[in-house]
């Protein structure tokens, strides 16, 4: 019996040191396991400050796209007030464009008008002035104004009707003899006269 107590002894404290060796096996690998948690809580910690700030940069970019589409709005209606504008202006200048074609169309036709007036009053004088020439040159008595170019015949008796008489003289048909074809000559063969002439009208008035 003594013998057997002594085996079984044995055989517990073998358990014993088998079952200790399992516990120092097992503390060694929590105390890994806690070690490897620590780590693992130290990177989440990292991980959740990284994703923090990337939250926060996020976010800043977030803020930075609202305010440049802010601002891309704005600078849109900008640019579209400023299209409006232009368009309004290039209206206005067109506009004014026309209007300065018409004043000077406008302007221009009174010039050719003045010139043509100038033209013509300078013509008449010329053709006035060779009249007088050539009626003195056949005896008829004449006054010639210088500025307007018109020509006076002097009056006599012959120039006068007789009263309650639409006759014209003899001595006056002879006069209008010689000045109708002088008359006529200045006036229709000048190339510069004739093609301005409408119309030739005789006036007469007897009492």
């Amino acid at each position: 019996e003594l013998n057997e107590q002594k085996a079984l002894n044995g055989t517990i404290k073998k358990e014993l040191t088998s079952v200790g060796k399992s516990l120092s096996a097992s503390r060694s690998q929590i105390e890994a396991f806690g070690k490897k948690e620590n780590l693992f809580d130290k990177e989440m910690m990292i991980l959740k400050k990284k994703n923090q700030e990337l939250k926060k940069m996020v976010n800043a970019e977030k803020k930075k796209t609202e305010q440049a589409e802010v601002k891309l709005t704005r600078t849109e209606k900008k640019v579209l007030t400023e299209q409006q504008q232009l368009k309004q202006t290039q209206q206005q200048l067109k506009q004014t464009q026309q209007k300065m074609k018409k004043q000077a169309a406008y302007k221009e036709q009174e010039i050719k008008k003045l010139k043509n007036q100038a033209y013509h009053k300078e013509l008449r004088k010329v053709i006035a002035s060779n009249m007088a020439v050539r009626f003195k040159d056949l005896g008829i008595d004449v006054a010639l104004d210088r500025k307007t170019g018109k020509i006076f015949l002097r009056s006599d008796q012959s120039y006068l009707f007789a009263n309650d008489s639409f006759t014209v003289q003899e001595d006056m048909q002879l006069k209008l003899k010689k000045l109708i074809p002088v008359y006529a000559e200045e006036l229709l063969n000048n190339p510069k006269i004739s093609p301005l002439i409408t119309d030739i009208n005789i006036v007469g008035h007897a009492s």
